[in-house]
């Protein structure tokens, strides 16, 4: 009679260290699952964050260059344009580097999700730099036919006109490039660093779980040797 009662309790401890292995199994999955959903979560954003920053500087990038293109077809147009189908030549491509440059200044305005101290000034960049195209424009209206000399001479007026945009833009793109940096060496240490506490949490859950077994595994056999 003893011995079947031993092995009862033997079997109801066997049952009881199952069902708590199961059940910390099924709250380390939940917890699991949530931990990763929650991480790919931050992750993503933070990945947006990212990527918004790395198209606005790339954007910065071009539009700093085309508005390089700008100056020198500029200088195209009044010092090396000495017929009419020249002309029209070099303004064309003036006005298409024009649009370039204002497509990316818009670029930035509308990817610009992220307050950035780096980009207080675009607005008003935008303001100066429209400044100086229509000068461009105007001075191009008053002198229609220009000698050599003279065009020469106009170049030396405008000389560095857009270096102070080119500037300001070349600063913004350094800052956003370390914002940049920076937030991607976080993402990295972040993902890492939860990483490692799942990690942690899942041995835990896991150790905790031998441990209660192995108790009662302990005491089932302790009962069934009695």
């Amino acid at each position: 009679m003893d011995q079947l009662k031993n092995k009862t309790l033997f079997r109801q401890k066997l049952i009881s260290s199952t069902i708590t292995i199961i059940f910390l199994i099924v709250v380390m999955g939940i917890a699991s699952l949530f931990a990763l959903w929650k991480m790919e979560r931050e992750y993503n954003q933070s990945l947006l964050k990212v990527n918004v920053l790395k198209n606005i500087s790339e954007q910065l990038s071009l539009a700093q260059l085309n508005l390089k293109s700008v100056d020198q077809e500029w200088k195209n147009l009044i010092i090396r344009a000495r017929d009419k189908e020249t002309k029209i030549k070099y303004k064309r491509l003036f006005e298409i580097k024009v649009l370039a440059f204002q497509e990316n200044i818009e670029s930035i305005e509308s990817d610009n999700k992220i307050p950035l101290l780096a980009l207080k000034d675009i607005d008003n960049l935008k303001k100066d730099s429209l400044i100086i195209i229509n000068r461009y424009r105007d001075l191009l209206r008053a002198y229609e036919s220009l000698s050599l000399t003279e065009g020469v001479l106009l170049d030396k007026k405008t000389i560095g006109l857009t270096k102070n945009i080119e500037n300001k833009l070349f600063i913004m793109n350094h800052e956003i490039i370390e914002i940049y940096v920076a937030l991607q060496v976080k993402v990295k240490n972040d993902f890492e660093i939860r990483y490692y506490e799942l990690r942690q949490f899942l041995i835990l859950v896991i150790l905790f779980a031998l441990f209660l077994s192995f108790i009662n595994l302990f005491k089932a056999l302790r009962v069934s040797s009695e």
